[in-house]
């Protein structure tokens, strides 16, 4: 059983990562088709904005998950009543706060974004709109946590889906009709009413949604949950710090025109790094519930084989990237844009890396000892933006993931390789984890790969290189190597699978 829903929460998730993305690449045509450039200008900085005000959600929505964990594990219904009253009470009660907020910075958002006068009615009603609407909607964002701790995120990618496609269509609909730039926020509103439709029948029709009871709040829950909460915000804040201050440093190291050929050189690193996270997650709520019941062999078994395919896919899969980018950004873009191998290989690293960071700090959020974490997260934060700073002057984009990789393996890296087998609470080191036949096959794969894509240079077929050739044929050989061995490993041990 726990298997059959992992497998669906991995190819869900990848059905989710293609819908989000394809129905977006589709609603900018559908938008410049209907709108001018100063309307089409009006949307997009109207939903960036309002990003940032969303970030006062503190990582509740996320924590969701693991708070309602033991409640549920154990058949508590009492403390499951008061951890979710108390959950949901804290999401509304932001829900208002980002709602006065809102609506009081209103005049002074609009006046900095510089709207133009025939469009201040437009933007005005876009955005009020907008934020009450997100403001209504938050409560019911701890629905996705009691899929989490079922083992059923699956039913909340699928609900995901529906809204992104949801959403494209009636943003044409609307958009036909004739309402411009309101019509993404009537679309958004609908299709996320369909979204939560999905999400609360799948509760209610099998008797799982908690009851919300006002006596059952307890302040020394909320205090716990906001502890948890805010530590596991700060760390994802300090990763998204450093992410969308690339831009930036490139824009004020290199020039505005090195930022093009950056945006289009890493989509794919980008994207392929969300489906090695989305793949790993699928399988944390098995390892969740393994360590709550106290079977730590199980969890054990199930994590660590976790953490040796997350590194031993990205070698894999990255080896295929560095194969196939230069052809990518050909088809996506120009190839003139292709910013060059070197680039390719630091993001190649970069994805490795963060691939073993994402699974060695699972063991953290399992304890929700995430302070100690987030404090080393946060610490390298400056330290790797002024290192990629630095190492972007001297050689260029690649030195701005150099400088990033070298801050990770001394701060956040770092501390996981010496400190994640004690909080897993592990009689061993991670040396001895990762010194799998595993992990040096597909370093022998990336290293052929490598190797061919150096030394053999020649344009083949289709004008794509020997040597790029070479690289696909070779992971392509290693992806159905390790699809063997992920089916033997679930005849072997049926309950814990694959674990990736």
């Amino acid at each position: 059983m726990n298997l059959n829903r992992t497998q669906l929460a991995i190819f869900s998730g990848y059905g989710q990562i293609a819908s989000a993305i394809g129905a977006s690449l589709l609603m900018v045509p559908l938008a410049l088709r209907h709108l001018n450039e100063a309307e089409f200008g009006l949307w997009v900085v109207i939903g960036q904005s309002l990003g940032f005000l969303l970030l006062l959600d503190f990582g509740l929505g996320n924590s969701a998950g693991r708070i309602l964990a033991e409640p549920i594990h154990q058949n508590d219904t009492n403390e499951l009543v008061s951890w979710w009253t108390v959950l949901v009470g804290a999401l509304a009660s932001q829900g208002v706060i980002i709602l006065l907020i809102g609506y009081l910075l209103t005049d002074l958002i609009l006046g900095f974004l510089e709207i133009p006068e025939s469009l201040l009615n437009d933007a005005r009603f876009l955005w009020m709109g907008m934020v009450t609407f997100n403001a209504i909607a938050r409560p019911l964002n701890a629905l996705n946590g009691i899929y989490y701790v079922q083992n059923r995120i699956y039913i909340v990618n699928i609900a995901s889906m529906a809204m992104s496609w949801a959403s494209m269509a009636l943003f044409w609909l609307f958009l036909s009709l004739g309402f411009r730039t309101s019509a993404y926020m009537y679309a958004t509103i609908a299709a996320w009413t369909i979204q939560a439709s999905i999400l609360l029948f799948g509760l209610t029709i099998r008797k799982q949604l908690p009851a919300f009871r006002f006596k059952s709040f307890d302040w020394s829950k909320l205090k716990a949950l906001y502890s948890y909460s805010f530590w596991t915000f700060l760390m994802a804040i300090s990763i998204q710090a450093i992410l969308m201050s690339q831009s930036l440093i490139i824009s004020k190291v290199l020039g505005i025109t090195a930022v093009a050929a950056f945006s289009v050189s890493v989509r794919a690193s980008n994207m392929l790094s969300q489906v090695l996270w989305r793949t790993f997650d699928a399988f944390s709520p098995v390892w969740l519930k393994a360590h709550l019941k106290g079977e730590l062999e199980n969890f054990h078994r199930g994590w660590e084989s976790g953490l040796v395919w997350s590194i031993s896919s990205a070698m894999i899969l990255t080896a295929g990237f560095l194969a196939t980018n230069r052809v990518f950004v050909s088809i996506y873009a120009r190839e003139d844009l292709w910013a060059g191998r070197t680039l390719d290989i630091a993001l190649a690293a970069w994805v490795i890396l963060h691939s073993f960071i994402h699974a060695a700090s699972l063991p953290f959020l399992i304890t929700r000892n995430v302070r100690p974490l987030s404090l080393v997260s946060l610490a390298e934060t400056p330290i790797s933006l002024l290192s990629g700073m630095l190492f972007c002057y001297y050689f260029g984009l690649p030195g701005l993931y150099l400088g990033a990789i070298i801050s990770s393996v001394f701060f956040t890296a770092g501390y996981l390789w010496r400190r994640t087998p004690t909080e897993a609470a592990m009689q061993y080191g991670l040396s001895r984890v990762l010194n799998d036949s595993r992990v040096w096959k597909s370093a022998v794969v990336f290293a052929s790969s490598l190797a061919s894509l150096h030394f053999l240079r020649d344009s083949f077929w289709f004008g794509i290189r020997v040597g790029e050739w070479i690289a696909m044929l070779i992971t392509f050989i290693a992806i159905l190597w390790m699809i063997h061995s992920l089916l033997s490993l679930r005849k072997k041990n049926h309950r814990f699978g694959p674990q990736f």
